[in-house]
């Protein structure tokens, strides 16, 4: 009983510690000011889209997962968020790195979001693509691709401060939240 324990222990601190709420964590893979990867994301269906059908936008890509309390709370702001912004100029992407889509898609419909969502079952982007190591966290991308700022923890997405600083950064390919 006690190694059950422990076992509970270990996974759970581990849970916990991989979310964060506004802490700084750095990532060798990416950085602001250099080109956002070149991906491909799977939608709940199954279907392939790359990233790069987005250029031209400021694209908002949040990386979340229905186990995260911080990534479930600023969900509902996000998608408020890509209501606020004009669709021709910005794109808020959610990309859960949930193992399962049937279980992202029951979260979402269980709560009423309809954001565009795609998943990352294996973290291959997440993890090997991004260096992400902490969630919820958001990237910031411009209109010719470059990374504008990486954003760790939970945030409240859809505030009139956020909504003119991206709307800015269209323009000047620059951010800072």
């Amino acid at each position: 009983m006690h190694t059950v324990r422990y076992v509970l222990i270990v996974i759970l601190s581990g849970v916990i510690a991989g979310c964060t709420q506004k802490e700084e964590v750095s990532s060798e893979k990416v950085k602001a000011g250099h080109y956002f990867p070149v991906i491909d994301l799977v939608n709940l269906e199954g279907n392939v889209t790359s990233l790069s059908k987005y250029k031209g936008k400021v694209v908002v890509l949040n990386i979340w997962a229905t186990w995260c309390p911080p990534c479930r709370r600023e969900l509902p702001s996000l998608e408020r968020l890509g209501e606020a912004l004009d669709k021709s100029r910005f794109e808020v992407i959610l990309l859960s790195i949930d193992s399962d889509e049937h279980v992202v898609r029951e979260y979402l419909i269980d709560i009423g979001l309809k954001i565009n969502t795609f998943i990352d079952k294996d973290m291959e982007i997440s993890n090997e693509t991004l260096g992400a190591i902490s969630y919820p966290v958001t990237y910031l991308i411009s209109p010719q691709g470059k990374i504008m700022q990486v954003v760790y923890g939970e945030q409240e997405w859809d505030n009139d401060v956020i909504i003119e600083k991206l709307s800015n950064a269209f323009d000047s390919g620059a951010i800072s939240i």
